[in-house]
Formats: structure tokens, sequence, C-alpha cells
């Protein structure tokens, strides 16, 4: 985009002609009267101009028309190139990396009373026609939701003791491992959620996870069933064409599960596309209606939270702005500017925050859906911010005049008229540049790890620092601390953001006759550059793992591409409907036709999403080897089993926090499965404590705890001597 815009604009006449005339400095045009004051500039002497300067403009149009419909199509060439290559990424990645979704399969559609796990296995035994098969049950526990949460931090933090990761009195026992954990009326009542005969016990939320050992044993139980009509082929198993779309069923059911009732339940054999961490096993029991409503209230939520920052922030400032330039003839700068642009920043991010907390709260059943709502409000909150910055800049008048000087034809008026337009579209091309570089391409991000991660870390820590230390407080537990300055964790969605919208935002000036164009698609590759090592570091270094083991999200983001690449195709729709007086309509409906034809092709030829099953085949390693690879699986990740596995089986499961996989090294089930892989040998599965220093890269970047590090041990240790030194005054120990 750089070259070409470029090319259109330093090879026209109009680069020259602008240069001659002095127009790209003659900006005080736009604001004067046309009815006979006309500055130092004489009327006579811009008739002279005119015939120059119409013929570049009209050279300009058709080179921007014509150009930019070769940037578009050149554009969409690549376009469906980087789809396919990322669809080719995402399926070596599966080959590579065995997941855990390989061996599983979700029945839904059992009813409440399902929560017999020995019943259900047996059910399952016989409907595959296999022994050697696993069930994770999905319980509906919404109703106590905070007391599941309560116990497994309790077992979570039984399980850090044991492990060695602190002493039992930072965990808060006085006597020991004996305190901790789950006392027996805690057990006692877990028992009781599955005591059918008493109100309140625990539901079936409608599913189960079916695993199988062996990625072969998928085929042998596919040939249990019957096989698929000719149109039940073209409909059944088909790769999901948008990012909101279901996963598809694996296979064509005639299961029938019957009730203790009698009453028979038809179950539906759905493939699973996610890895255990993903799935919101909290939401689970939400039926399609429920989640519905909800999804509508978090997009109440999320316009509401659009309009409080539109009346806390960019109405004020819009008011100061126009107040301002009405008195002193320029818009504001200084101190009060930069202090605002830094509020505006602030105020965006804290909306994101909101927009985390609304997303998790709709009842999706896997993160990467709630990472859809996410990257859609966000970008949308960006792209209208920076909307709002443009208009205070370029269109500062409460009056929109200036708008005719982008609509009318060229060539028709005085020469006044074509001086004034092209004077505009140089002076608001240059303030669009301006309010991109470096504010929205650069500042922003620059600000974001200060505001997104030192400052929290600073904060908290002092507050636990102050807080902690007063006689009336509790002592601060170790998981407390933990959970406390655990950092922001990794959000797709968000990075999303920044690769939509500001190339949306940097085609804007496609539509002004300046040379701004290139240079502002210039600053954008270079953007480009500075994001590549600024994402890696603040996914690597800086952000608290997380798991995405769908390109869901990616889809999305290759959907929301369409966007700013059919604004390109919307420029050279108004380039030459200003050349042959066409009705601006055309630009619209010219975008419109542009991401239609993006969006058909994307989801009928390139299908994006990549599920795990599609990339895998017989020789794959088992389930056994899979998951003590990954420390996870499909009954760690469970919340209610991991407790009735406390409370009920002989054989404790670990949960499984991600950042605490030490924990499933002290299984002993987990100890038996890693020894086995290490008589086997071979690099791909040994274990990664013992690939570290293969894998590990010997130039380590700091994170941003340890740059934080230095300075607070420094305050802490000045704070000590200073409490010392004081007369009368104790030395209290850490």
């Amino acid at each position: 985009m750089c070259a070409g815009t470029a090319w259109i604009y330093l090879r026209s006449e109009l680069s020259g002609q602008l240069m001659r005339t002095g127009l790209d400095h003659a900006s005080h045009l736009l604001w004067e009267e046309i009815d006979g004051k006309h500055g130092a500039m004489t009327l006579c002497g811009l008739n002279s101009q005119q015939n120059h300067l119409g013929s570049a403009a009209q050279d300009f149009a058709r080179r921007a028309a014509l150009g930019f419909f070769l940037l578009w199509l050149l554009g969409l060439l690549l376009s469906f190139w980087h789809a396919l290559r990322q669809k080719r990424v995402a399926q070596n990645f599966h080959r590579r990396h065995p997941s855990l979704a390989e061996f599983a399969l979700n029945l839904e559609g059992f009813p409440a009373s399902a929560t017999d796990e020995e019943q259900i296995l047996q059910f399952v035994r016989q409907a595959f026609g296999l022994e050697d098969v696993q069930v994770s049950v999905c319980y509906d526990y919404r109703d106590r939701r905070e007391r599941v949460r309560e116990l497994w931090e309790k077992v979570l933090v039984d399980e850090d003791v044991a492990a060695g990761a602190y002493h039992p009195n930072l965990a808060g026992s006085v006597i020991g491992r004996r305190g901790l954990g789950l006392s027996e009326e805690e057990r006692d009542e877990v028992r009781r959620w599955l005591d059918r005969s008493k109100p309140g016990g625990l539901k079936n939320a409608g599913s189960v996870f079916v695993i199988f050992s062996h990625n072969y044993d998928l085929h042998t139980a596919e040939r249990q069933f019957p096989e698929p009509t000719a149109m039940q082929r073209l409909t059944r198993g088909k790769t999901p064409l948008l990012p909101h779309s279901l996963t598809p069923e694996f296979l064509l059911s005639p299961l029938h599960w019957v009730d203790d009732e009698g009453q028979m339940h038809r179950l539906t054999v759905r493939d699973v596309a996610c890895e255990p961490p993903e799935v919101a096993w909290e939401h689970l029991g939400l039926d399609v209606a429920s989640v519905s409503v909800r999804a509508a209230l978090a997009g109440v939520a999320v316009l509401v939270s659009f309009g409080v920052i539109a009346a806390v922030v960019f109405l004020p400032l819009a008011t100061y702005n126009i107040s301002y330039v009405s008195q002193a003839g320029s818009l504001p700068t200084g101190v009060m500017m930069s202090v605002m642009g830094i509020l505006v920043m602030t105020v965006n991010w804290m909306i994101g925050l909101l927009h985390i907390f609304v997303s998790s709260k709709v009842g999706f059943t896997r993160r990467d859906r709630e990472g859809l709502l996410i990257f859609k409000a966000f970008s949308t909150l960006c792209f209208f911010s920076f909307l709002f910055n443009v208009a205070i800049t370029i269109f500062p008048e409460s009056s929109a005049h200036p708008m005719r000087f982008l609509l009318h034809p060229f060539g028709e008026g005085r020469a006044i008229t074509s001086m004034q337009d092209i004077s505009f579209q140089v002076r608001a091309s240059v303030h669009l540049f301006h309010v991109l570089v470096p504010g929205s391409l650069f500042i922003g991000y620059l600000l974001f790890p200060l505001q997104g991660f030192v400052w929290p870390a600073v904060s908290t820590m002092s507050f636990l620092r102050f807080w902690h230390s007063r006689s009336f407080t509790a002592d601060l537990r170790a998981r407390e601390a933990e959970k406390a300055m655990e950092p922001l964790g990794m959000s797709l969605g968000h990075d999303y953001m920044g690769f939509v919208v500001q190339p949306l935002s940097c085609s804007l000036t496609l539509f002004f006759a300046s040379g701004v164009a290139w240079q502002t698609f210039g600053c954008l590759a270079l953007w480009s550059l500075f994001m590549m090592p600024f994402t890696r570091y603040m996914h690597l270094r800086a952000m608290r793992r997380s798991y995405f083991s769908t390109n869901r999200i990616d889809m999305d983001a290759l959907f929301a591409w369409g966007f700013p690449h059919s604004q390109v195709l919307a420029a050279s729709a108004f380039w030459a409907a200003r050349i042959y007086s066409w009705s601006l309509l055309v630009v619209p409906l010219a975008w419109l036709a542009g991401l239609a034809v993006y969006h058909v092709m994307l989801a009928l030829v390139v299908q994006p999403l990549v599920l795990p099953k599609d990339c895998c085949d017989s020789s794959r390693p088992s389930y056994d080897e899979v998951r003590t690879r990954r420390f996870y699986d499909w009954h760690n990740c469970n919340p209610v089993k991991v407790l009735l596995s406390h409370c009920v089986g002989s054989k404790p499961i670990p949960p499984f926090e991600i950042g605490k996989e030490y924990l499933q090294e002290n299984c002993l089930e987990w100890k038996e499965r890693a020894e086995k892989l290490r008589a086997r040998g071979g690099g791909l599965w040994s274990l990664p404590s013992e690939q570290v220093d293969s894998e590990i890269c010997p130039l380590m970047v700091p994170e941003v705890e340890d740059l934080l590090q230095r300075p607070v041990d420094w305050i802490g240790q000045a704070s000590r001597s200073f409490a010392q030194s004081s007369p009368g005054q104790a030395s209290v120990p850490d």
C-alpha cells in the first residue's frame, strides 16, 4: 500500500501543482468566505491557476480510481494467500503437537438425573463396543459455583503444600498440613451432592465427554454406527464456515438414554475442538435460549459502556476543543491535550477490562467464544474513539460546511472552490496523519505495559505491604498473594484489535487528495515491524499464560480483515464518482460488494477453521502419552470430579491450575506414566524438565516482575533502614 499510494500521488500532476501553488501551506483559504473575501490571494490570481489545478486534481482522481482498484485486487489475492498459509500453519501445529481433543467426543442430550458416572460408563462401552474408554460427566453446578471454587482452592492449597511450594504456616495452618485440605464436614457436604433423593443434589449439565485411549479407537467406534446417506454426508461433519458456527456432529447417533422414569432421550455425538482448560465448566448447563438472552444483555452492557465513555470523556473533550478553537483560532496543544490523550487511552483500557468481565458472565461454554465477543467489542470501541479524535481535529467548528469539499465533483464552480477543495483536503489529511502518528499507532502500545503491568504490580504490592502490616488485619496467605500478584492473562481478542482497526483507520487517508496516504502506510509498515517484538515480549514475558487451543479467534480476525480491505475498493469508487459525477451511493455499495466477495470466498473456498481430528491419523501417540506430556486431562480440569475424587474415590485427582503443572508430578499415576515414557525413549515425548537446556534460549529477556523487583527491594531496604535509625521505634521483620 505504501508503494502503490506513493506511485499514485508522486506520479500525478497534483504533487507538483501543490508545491508550485503553495496550496499545501495555504490552508487558511479553507476558513475564508467565498463571497468576496479572498485574503491575500486575489480572484484574478486564483483564476490563473484554474486550468492547471483542475487538470492535476482530475489526473490524481483517475490514477486513484484505477490504482486503488488494482491495490484492492492485489490485496484480495494476498489476503487469501495469508489465510491459506495461516490454515496450513494451524494444521501443521496440530500434526506436530497432539492434543487431548483428538481423543474426545461430546455426548449431548443427557437428562439432569444422569449423574451416576459408572452407569454412564457402562452405557458408553456398550454403545461404542469398546472397553478401554473413559467418561467425564459435565455437572451443572451453577447454583453452587462459589462454593465449588472455594473447596477447589482448599484442595489446591493442600496440594501446593504437599509439593513443597510453600510452608503450611504460609497457607494459614498452625498445625501443619493436617489443618489444610477439606474437612470431614466438607467431605460429607460433597458426598451429599450425589444423593439424588435429597434436594439440592448435583445435576447433569446435559453432556458427557467420552475419552478414547487411541485415535484408531475413534474409527473402531465409528464402524458401530450406520453409514450416512449422500445427503447426510453433505451436512454432517463439515468444517464450520463462520466463527460462531456450532461444532459439527461427529457421528450420526442412534443412541438413546433411558432415565429412571423410563423416558428416552436422544443423544447427539458432537466433535470436540478445544482442550480441557479452555472449557468453561462453570457455565455448562445453560440452554441456548439462556445464552442468547445473556448475549443480548452483554451487548446492551457494551453499548452502555460506549455511552458512558462518550458522556464522561468524549463530550467534555469535544466541548473543550470547540471552545478553544472559537477563542484561539487553533486546536489546543501542550500538556492539557497530552493529559487528555492519556486519559482517553486509560479509559479505553478500563472499558476493555469491563468487556472481559462481561464476556465471562454471558455463559459461553468455551473460552474462545468469550474471545470473539471481546474482539468485536474492543475493536468497535477503539475505532469509534479514533473517529472521535479525527472529528474534533479535522472539523473543530460547529458547522459542517467543510464536508462539501469532500463530496462535490471535480471541475464544478469557480477557481476559489477548487483551491479551497484541495487546501481543505491537504489540511485535513495532515491532521489525520498527526492523529495516527504517533498517537494511535505507537503511544497507546507504549503506555500499555505501564498501565497494564507496571502500575498494577506496584500498586498491588504496595497495598499488600501496607494493609497486612497493620495489627488488626489477618496475615497474608501465600495463595492470596499469588492471586493478587497474577498479571493480566493473554487476550487474543485485544491483540487482534490493532491488526484490524489500525489499517482501517489508516485507510481513511485514501479519501483525501494529498501525499499523506503513502506516508501513513509507511508508518503502518513500521508499526507492523514494531508489533512483532512487542507482542512477543508481552505474550512471553509479561502476560499470564492462557490456553487458546482453537483458531476460532484467528478465523474471526480474518473475517474482520474484510472491513479495512474493502475500504480500498470504496476509495476507488469514491474517486471514480467524483470524476464522472456519479452518486456517492456507489461508495458504500462498493464497500459492501468488496466485503461480500471477500467473506464468501473466505468461507467457501479457504474455510480457515481447523479441527484437531482433521489433522491426525492412527499413528498418533496414545491418550496417556499426550496427557502425561500436557499435565492436564479431561478429569483434573473438571472441578466437581476433582472434589468427588477427594471425598468419594480412592484415588484423589490433583487439580490442574495453569502455572501449577508441578502438582501433577506428585501424583503416583502420573509418575507411572512418565516412567513408561522414559523407558520408551525418543526426544519428542521427553518431559518438559528434560528439555529445559535444549529448548530455552540462553538469552533470556527479563519479565516485568524482574524489572520491578530490584527497585522495590531497594525501597524496602531504605524504609527498613529508616525505621531502624528512627529513635524510639523497633524494627519490624519481614
